[in-house]
């Protein structure tokens, strides 16, 4: 009876022992699968963390500046003189543009906005189609917001419902190392759009409260045009010593296209009132929709 207690003992000592002993191999295992596991979930976890990260906000402004580098000028073929090639690094902000347009009437079929935009330009208004979640049909676009609020509740009084519809593009900080001439150029170039947008505005109140005739509105959109011209050439001549950057070869397609607008509004030569002035109002704003894809462009 004695002996066989003792082995019983010796028998529990030997279970307890092995039992601690597989314990501590599992505990090893846990803690090496474990770690290995928390690493795996680490992998997988941080391209999502990260984009998360960086992806930032829909509204934050990019700290990125667009760069723009412009080769030297070439030699001076009638003078035989190099012009000046010494290169400078400078800033350039191009600003933002808005509008505060009045919106006539908003459509899910562009044939029926195409539609009603020619009736609203047979009785003086800009009949531009805005394209975005609708086919949306502008009448006139004015910088303060004030202005447009006024020709709604104008149009209120007569019966005819509108929407105040804000447009606007972003503005852009830029660094360009080119010599000072072209620096100049290019500079010039933001600072005459913006110029000529709030030119057009004037335009169209001058010619819509009788204070110019239309000829001297035509004779004014001529002026601009010319001008804009005399600038897409200048664009042009920098960019053919540029290796297709998108900065300049896109402020190029700007101007091309802000004179194809300008120009289709001296096209006919009307003088009627009525018509010369819904051409107008369109190409107002149509500059800042060109502005603003243009923006968007070069900010990607």
């Amino acid at each position: 009876m004695r002996y066989s207690r003792l082995r019983k003992r010796r028998r529990k000592k030997r279970t307890a022992r092995l039992f601690l002993i597989a314990l501590l191999i599992l505990g090893i295992l846990y803690i090496v699968s474990a770690g290995k596991l928390g690493k795996l979930v680490s992998r997988l976890a941080a391209p999502i963390i990260n984009q998360k990260d960086n992806s930032g906000g829909s509204d934050r402004v990019s700290k990125a500046e667009p760069i723009l580098t412009v080769p030297e000028d070439k030699v001076d073929s009638k003078g035989g003189k190099k012009q000046d090639t010494t290169k400078v690094t400078e800033s350039i902000k191009a600003n933002p543009l808005s509008m505060f347009t009045i919106q006539m009437s908003a459509f899910t079929d562009e044939k029926n906005a195409n539609e009603f935009a020619k009736q609203l330009q047979s009785k003086g208004g800009a009949g531009y189609v805005l394209k975005d979640e609708f086919f949306r049909v502008l009448a006139v676009g004015f910088q303060k917001e004030e202005d447009a609020k006024k020709v709604k509740e104008q149009l209120k009084a007569d019966g005819v419902e509108s929407h105040v519809y804000p447009v606007s593009s972003s503005g852009a900080d830029m660094k360009i190392t080119a010599t000072k001439t072209n620096i100049s150029a290019i500079r010039s170039a933001y600072e005459m759009w913006e110029e000529k947008y709030l030119a057009l505005e004037k335009v169209i109140r001058d010619l819509d409260s009788d204070a110019i005739p239309v000829t001297d509105a035509c004779g004014q959109m001529e002026k601009i045009k010319k001008e804009m011209d005399t600038k897409r050439d200048e664009l042009k001549a920098i960019n053919a010593r540029q290796d297709d950057n998108a900065v300049l070869s896109g402020l190029v397609s700007l101007y091309e296209s802000g004179s194809k607008s300008l120009g289709g509004v001296l096209a006919e030569k009307s003088s009627d009132k009525v018509t010369v002035s819904s051409r107008i109002k369109h190409a107002h704003i149509e500059m800042v929709m060109l502005y603003k894809d243009y923006m968007t462009q070069i900010s990607k």
